[in-house]
């Protein structure tokens, strides 16, 4: 696998991803602390140095060809809209986990996805990719569904979903 240094910055349309070590450890920490979509587990308050702390630990999976993990900013503004990571590489079975500001657009979560997806399939020679959403995340999970995620499991809590190249 190619070294996941190169993969930055990365533009859609409308979103710049970057690394993390991009963006001020201010707005992290307030996209951290702030009312989010996400599928993964925030505990506690973050301040600086807890939030330096992730994402060192961030940067420490990407060297070691672990994840992919971006800061995500709208490409005009540059406002931090959320945090995306591809994780589970070093397995070959890749997992998107993401955080997003409550706030965030529809179709820039659509184009976020669409333009991931095709990453992982064409950059990252996957085969699969999966995601796991809890079950009150209806608009993701209409998206994801567009974008040809199926659903392979469910708990009383979340669903898992995977989509084949």
């Amino acid at each position: 696998m190619t070294k996941f240094e190169s993969y930055h910055p990365i533009f859609t349309a409308h979103l710049e991803l970057d690394w993390l070590t991009t963006t001020s450890l201010g707005q992290i920490t307030q996209l951290l602390n702030g009312r989010t979509i996400a599928n993964v587990r925030l505990d506690g308050e973050y301040n600086a140095s807890r939030t330096a702390d992730l994402v060192n630990d961030d940067m420490r999976q990407i060297m070691q060809s672990q994840a992919l993990i971006w800061a995500v900013k709208d490409k005009q503004t540059q406002v931090l809209l959320g945090i995306f990571a591809i994780t589970n590489l070093a397995n070959n079975e890749p997992q998107f986990n993401f955080i997003f500001e409550v706030g965030i657009a529809p179709d820039f979560i659509s184009e976020l996805f669409d333009h991931m997806i095709q990453f992982t399939f064409k950059e990252l020679k996957q085969y699969s990719i999966s995601l796991l959403l809890n079950n009150n995340q209806h608009n993701l999970m209409s998206i994801i569904k567009t974008l040809g995620f199926s659903q392979i499991a469910k708990s009383a809590k979340s669903s898992r979903f995977q989509l084949f190249q």
